[in-house]
């Protein structure tokens, strides 16, 4: 739809739902439909996790921002990824980690950030909560789906909270900025 059509509308069961430009709106109905169905749906809490349980994930939200780094109503190759995570401790937390991973389908690590790489570290009383926010810039992920995983710890010593399938990232390519159709392997494209 997007390669033929600069205005698109969207259908549902026979009434129209919403006219507008075709990329934005084939972004709202993948984002809405494309992800994988009763996992995706699935909240944050009740994924299967690991870790001791002193302190939990309990919120990730992503955002995607295009190259001039306004908000954008889906990824795109080359723009920025925010992700935003919310932790509770249930036990004293002292200098933990907390780590983002981002994997391909095919389970290949591409993306590793974590706030230890600044020096910082995350210690919380009983009861406290913390918001922790990280900024991905320009990502040139190729087009398609990837997974995100989250990690609190603390290096070798101890897995607080480990969730491997907290969220997925759908790249969508920049029609309006490609020059060519033709695509090359592998994930990153330089």
């Amino acid at each position: 739809v997007v390669t033929l059509c600069k205005t698109a509308v969207w259908l549902q069961r026979g009434q129209v739902l919403e006219i507008g430009p075709a990329r934005e709106l084939a972004g709202k109905y993948i984002q809405k439909y494309a992800v994988d169905g009763a996992a995706a749906a699935l909240p944050l809490a009740d994924r299967p996790r690991a870790g001791s349980g002193a302190a939990k994930f309990t919120k990730l939200t992503m955002f995607s921002r295009n190259v001039s780094g306004k908000p954008s109503e889906q990824m795109m190759t080359g723009a920025s990824l925010e992700i935003e995570l919310e932790i509770a401790a249930q036990k004293q937390l002292r200098e933990a980690n907390v780590a983002v991973t981002i994997y391909d389908t095919n389970d290949y690590r591409l993306i590793d950030t974590n706030i230890a790489l600044k020096g910082e570290f995350l210690s919380l009383p009983p009861g406290g909560q913390a918001s922790v926010r990280f900024l991905l810039e320009h990502l040139l992920l190729k087009p398609g789906r990837y997974i995100v995983e989250l990690w609190l710890g603390r290096g070798g010593v101890e897995e607080i909270d480990f969730v491997r399938n907290a969220g997925v990232i759908e790249v969508h390519e920049d029609i309006a900025n490609v020059s060519h159709t033709e695509t090359f392997p592998g994930t990153y494209q330089c």
